[in-house]
């Protein structure tokens, strides 16, 4: 009889009722050899001389469907389907007589129903082990979207990480790429796409595929963020209805039918990680079969408590005890992730139901008897957080951070071994007077760049981006910061290392393919002393390399450019004037016009491959906000020339331009938004984090440290290290551990930043400068080297600095101030009210772009950072109003 959940509509149904009619039996009918099924009919081919046994067997499977064919058909039996209006519908069904054996069984992982029906199809062969050491395979998987898989996938490769493992992370949801979407901002030109992987390791005639392997390896080697290899599904959202090469494809024409994972395998053995963790495309799809239907992955299905997320789970997991059955205790067992449980479900009898049924399902995937601590992970607690992810990849991981599910995924961590943790932080017993001396020195050498001191510097997230998106290609880049984010400091370290390969090594990349001179083109006019002597090394140092001739002087330079200003150049010719004063300032055909465009040939024929890198630009065009000649020059910098050189076949030439944001904004009047955007991934920005590794470099330079970590521990370290290594610093609070001052490091943080979330880089070096210069003499606070008293009042000092260099470098705000300074004292207290300070609407509205002031209802109020220096008091009780604001600012998206 036909099972009562067929209906036969077309043949597909046949298909389905002959294989369960089949499987029901112990032992398929010695005359069946196999059966093929199309539209238009079926193919049955049987033993010779078994006709009348075959017929009578399907008439009975089929009863009361089977009728007789005229004889005039050339076919055995007609099977009647579904039909309307009293028109017959039939489905021919031929038998064929052979002595051929049956085909053997090409057993692939896949959720497709077979081709042929035939015995031995219950399940694909038991994989090979790995035949050597390597990385774990983690494939996260649900059958419902929206129930946490990406963001679970994205927390374990996120916490493997932080805990010293290197992991590649790839987006193989090809329909709907989570990932791919949270990098569109930060990696917005991915080098290499699982789908390009896919496509290579398809068309490569080597099993091994060793030479596609070592492409991919060798491209990620750009999309290393965060401690993570990431591997997106599409290079760009033009990709996304073109694929042509998709997972299943990998198993047509291989004679390994795990060669998906054996190649990813592979793919992190070449890129030297401990894990891959792979985000599946959600539902019985087979995107995901490849991987959820291999017993040597780390297969994790997330589910929420909805009925068709639990049932579509158990179905995954009877498919697996069905197609991939595995009792080799040598394979991981399923993990199952209970996820967005409702708190007031917490140890329910319907929490408990769902984890025995789960369980249940998992014993039988596996043949063995399992237990919940082993196969169960959760509950996650709903958190509505995470139902909307920021959009930017560094704001996700943030949330993702201080989410719960951290701590549901910590068992999953602890399966790959972690690498040893920094050393902690610790001040040495004794007087702090010595190291409150030796603090306010080195923290005062730094405060200011220009001298160029110190060989050692911290690489903050900007940096290593740039180092590490950038190793087997040379960068072509626009370099954002504001005054005090540490521009020139960075430009001199740039420099100082005279090759791009040395600057990435020490920066914290690794393995770079690529290398360069550096030259320095322009400079700061105000650099002195150890600074002058970076410059005219490494200048020196790469005309000796590139052995072109001797150069244009850097006087010389700046002279030529002044007097192109004079002329009213379009930016095409600013372009090429640009290019040309580059060929000459290396010593190549200097002041000949045309150079330009052969330096790059030049250095290409000869297999050099030179870096170029600008500061000092708000020296040459002081006047870039009204003169229309500075506007096109500089514009053409920023744009054209990067553009001319990323175009290059052969990239011989690298640029890094370091530039104010302002000037930015300035002269780029039509598209600055979208060239912010390209190059926001290297803009020197400082947030909480890499503001608290600046203070422990400080410390560290100023030898604070009894056993001092390198400089390389304080860039891994994550918040919650630097905050617990800081304490000897400053205190747990600024005043004894029992009192209710603020925690010493979110404080001095808050006090720091701007209603932006930014915090500059001379603030925080300053605050401690002076903090620990008004720390001296103090014998009260003897457990920590900066006195509260100190640390507070260095802010105020801190302020005053700072709006005099904010009233140097911008005229519009320097107007503004001398209003607010020209108050009453009376009138100047936080909150205010528009009318009580006489500013206008866009006055105001320009203080809220700068990230000085922001509206709570019809209130403002003034930055920490600001407000002293503008001699605006606060009433008792406001100032942390004022910082839960700043705190507020430093976690919102940028």
């Amino acid at each position: 009889m036909i099972p009562p959940d067929v209906r036969l509509y077309t043949w597909l149904d046949f298909e389905d009722a002959l294989g369960q009619a089949l499987e029901s039996e112990k032992n398929w009918p010695g005359w069946f050899v196999d059966a093929r099924a199309y539209w238009d009919g079926v193919t049955v081919r049987i033993r010779p001389g078994s006709g009348h046994d075959a017929k009578e067997w399907l008439r009975n499977v089929f009863d009361p469907r089977v009728a007789e064919p005229e004889p005039n058909l050339f076919t055995d039996l007609l099977i009647a389907l579904e039909s309307v209006n009293g028109t017959l519908r039939t489905l021919p069904v031929t038998l064929e007589e052979t002595d051929e054996p049956a085909p053997a069984p090409r057993i692939a992982p896949t959720f497709a129903r077979p081709a042929l029906v035939q015995a031995g199809l219950q399940g694909p062969p038991k994989p090979e082990p790995f035949l050597t050491e390597g990385p774990l395979v983690f494939a996260f998987h649900s059958f419902k979207g929206g129930v946490g898989r990406t963001v679970h996938a994205i927390a374990l490769a996120q916490a493997l990480a932080e805990a010293r493992n290197s992991v590649l992370l790839v987006d193989a949801d090809l329909e709907a790429p989570g990932i791919s979407w949270l990098l569109e901002g930060r990696l917005p030109n991915p080098p290499i796409s699982f789908a390009d992987f896919l496509a290579l390791v398809h068309g490569d005639p080597e099993p091994s595929a060793s030479d596609s392997i070592a492409l991919v390896a060798s491209r990620l080697q750009d999309s290393l963020l965060n401690g993570m290899y990431v591997l997106p599904a599409f290079r760009s959202p033009r990709m996304f209805p073109s694929l042509d090469i998709r997972p299943e494809h990998l198993l047509q024409g291989r004679k390994d039918p795990y060669s998906l994972v054996n190649l990813l395998f592979s793919l992190g053995q070449a890129l030297g990680v401990a894990a891959i963790v792979v985000d599946l495309r959600a539902g019985l799809s087979e995107l995901a079969a490849g991987l959820l239907l291999d017993p040597r992955a780390f297969r994790i299905f997330v589910t929420s408590l909805s009925g068709q997320s639990l049932r579509g789970t158990e179905l995954v997991l009877e498919l697996l005890a069905k197609r991939a059955p595995s009792s080799d205790d040598s394979h991981p067992l399923p993990i199952v992730v209970l996820n967005q449980v409702p708190a007031d479900l917490r140890g329910s009898d319907v929490q408990t139901a769902v984890e025995e049924q789960l369980l249940s399902l998992v014993s039988s995937a596996v043949n063995k008897e399992v237990y919940a601590a082993d196969v169960l992970r959760g509950p996650t607690w709903f958190d509505a957080a995470l139902l909307t992810l920021p959009s930017s990849w560094d704001e996700a991981l943030t949330a993702i951070r201080k989410s719960p599910v951290r701590e549901t995924i910590q068992p999953l961590v602890h399966l790959v071994p972690s690498h040893k943790r920094p050393p902690a932080l610790r001040v040495p017993e004794g007087s702090q007077d010595p190291l409150r001396q030796k603090l306010a020195e080195t923290a005062g050498r730094l405060v200011f760049a220009e001298q160029g001191e110190g060989e050692d510097f911290l690489p903050i997230s900007p940096l290593r981006r740039l180092s590490t998106d950038h190793r087997s290609t040379l960068p072509v880049s626009v370099v954002v910061g504001a005054k005090g984010a540490g521009k020139t400091f960075t430009y001199l370290q740039v420099v100082r290392r005279e090759t791009w390969q040395a600057f990435v090594a020490a920066a914290g990349a690794e393995r770079t393919s690529v290398d360069a001179v550096i030259f320095p083109v322009l400079q700061p006019k105000n650099v002195s002393g150890k600074a002058t002597e970076v410059l005219d090394r490494a200048r020196k140092s790469a005309v000796d390399a590139l052995g072109l001739g001797s150069p244009l002087d850097s006087f010389k330079v700046q002279d030529t450019i002044q007097g192109w200003l004079k002329e009213k150049y379009h930016e095409g010719q600013w372009r090429e004037n640009w290019l040309d004063l580059i060929a000459w300032a290396v010593g190549f055909r200097v002041e000949q016009r045309g150079a330009g465009r052969e330096l790059s040939k030049e250095l290409a024929a000869h297999e050099r491959y030179l870096l170029l890198v600008f500061d000092g630009l708000e020296d040459l065009f002081q006047d870039v906000t009204t003169d229309s000649s500075q506007k096109v020059a500089l514009r053409s910098l920023l744009q054209d020339v990067p553009n001319w050189l990323e175009q290059q076949p052969l990239r011989s030439i690298g640029i890094l331009v370091f530039v104010r944001r302002d000037m930015v904004t300035a002269t780029v009047l039509q598209n600055s938004g979208q060239l912010l955007a390209r190059y926001q991934p290297y803009a020197l920005r400082w947030d909480k984090v890499e503001a608290l590794r600046l203070v422990a470099w400080i410390a560290r330079r100023a030898g604070l440290f009894a056993e001092p970590p390198s400089v390389e521990e304080i860039r891994d370290m994550v918040e919650d290290d630097l905050t617990e290594a800081l304490v000897p610093l400053w205190g747990r609070k600024l005043g004894n551990d029992r009192s209710r001052e603020g925690r010493s490091a979110e404080w001095v943080v808050a006090a720091l930043s701007d209603f932006l979330g930014q915090i500059q880089a001379r603030d925080v070096v300053r605050l401690i400068h002076l903090a620990a210069s008004k720390s001296g003499g103090n014998t009260q606070w003897t457990d920590r080297v900066l006195a509260p008293g100190a640390v507070r009042d260095a802010v105020a000092d801190c302020s005053r600095e700072k709006i005099s260099e904010i009233s140097q470098e911008n005229p519009a705000l320097k107007e503004i101030f001398k209003k607010l300074a020209a108050l009453d004292a009376e009138r100047k207290a936080v909150p205010f009210k528009r009318e009580d300070v006489d500013l206008t609407p866009q006055e105001l509205q320009l203080l809220e772009l700068n990230g000085i002031a922001v509206s709570e209802g019809s209130s403002y109020y003034m930055a920490e950072i600001f407000r002293p220096g503008l001699e605006f008091r606060l009433p008792a009780g406001a100032r942390p109003k004022v910082l839960a604001l700043a705190r507020r600012r430093q976690a919102a998206p940028a």
